[in-house]
């Protein structure tokens, strides 16, 4: 049986389900706040052979609201190779007397239309980033194990079952100032959940230089030269691989780093911002469109108000492609 028939099977069982989208729109009510968002688009490739975006850009959240509640990515090229991307970097309003209601931010919203239009995009507001996990593995007891890890994470959190893989979204926006410790924690976290000491190791290696770009770059630097992907031959190359997926982690800091250059280099007065355009936008990208011939990536797992729900029979729609894990 297809994928497509067995995710007719459970809507006709009238089970409940929630794509990529529609949790990023979930996501983004809960924080009214936020004013900006961003989105990669690439060609499918390779797992692991690094995708080259062709285009990356911050909108107005005005723009994609409707769609992303309908379950829509937007698309920029009418391709059916092209998968689309979720940022974490969100554009918050920096206003405290803001009570962050539809009329107050109206005016703000109307001046990112127009920007938008005018083929620009300058972020607004104050730049916030949600925590996002890239889980390399799929299969039998996957999920536990996230579950187990998650077990001690305090805020809200979702996860997605993709065909390959999981996508796991920490509820909480981090100043970026403050992300690589915040990362540095949960890989911590994680690790010490699964009795991993490696991952611990890069955790608190990550927290201890969380301080100084120099050293988050070198922190980086060290993940991309010493661990690997799952499909590549890890053993005879002597790299690590670990539940979490530390080179997405790592690629997000490095952009977040030249991300934060440009917010310093090109400071917002109150009257004027230079016309530049940032060559990165920050943060980390998951996946929300379809690839290959597959779904949208698919709610399994989920924690608000303190309560756990597993939507197991929607994982089952990705059983035939698991893959069995290496832990």
């Amino acid at each position: 049986m297809s994928l497509a028939e067995r995710f007719q099977d459970l809507q006709s069982e009238k089970e409940h389900f929630v794509t990529a989208p529609q949790v990023f729109s979930q996501l983004i009510k809960s924080h009214p706040e936020i004013l900006q968002i961003s989105f990669a688009a690439y060609p499918q490739k390779i797992h692991g052979s690094g995708p080259d975006e062709y285009w990356k850009e911050l909108y107005p959240l005005v723009v994609v609201e409707d769609d992303l509640v309908r379950g829509i990515w937007p698309k920029r090229r009418f391709n059916m190779e092209e998968v689309v991307a979720m940022g974490s970097v969100v554009g918050v309003c920096a206003n405290k007397r803001c009570h962050h209601t539809d009329k107050e931010h109206c005016r703000r919203q109307d001046y990112l239309w127009e920007q938008f239009h005018d083929c620009d995009s300058l972020p607004e507001g104050k730049q916030m980033s949600f925590i996002f996990l890239d889980i390399e593995y799929h299969g039998p007891g996957v999920l536990g194990r996230i579950l187990q890890a998650l077990e001690k994470v305090e805020t809200n959190w979702f996860v997605l079952s993709s065909r390959n893989g999981y996508h796991v979204v920490l509820d909480k926006m981090v100043d970026l100032d403050s992300l690589a410790k915040k990362y540095g924690e949960v890989i911590a976290n994680f690790g010490t959940q699964l009795n991993d000491d490696a991952l611990i190791g890069w955790g608190k290696s990550l927290v201890k230089g969380a301080n100084n770009h120099r050293q988050v770059k070198i922190w980086c630097e060290d993940v991309l030269e010493q661990i690997g992907h799952i499909d590549e031959p890890n053993f005879q190359m002597r790299k690590e691989v670990h539940l979490i997926d530390l080179r997405h982690v790592a690629h997000s800091l490095e952009r977040t780093l030249v991300f934060q250059d440009w917010i310093h280099q090109n400071r917002l007065s109150s009257k004027f911002r230079p016309r530049t355009s940032p060559t990165e936008i920050g943060g980390a990208f998951l996946r929300i469109s379809p690839k290959e011939d597959s779904l949208p990536p698919i709610l399994v797992a989920k924690k608000g108000s303190g309560k756990i729900e597993v939507l197991e029979k929607i994982d089952q729609l990705f059983s035939q492609s698991d893959q069995m894990p290496l832990f």
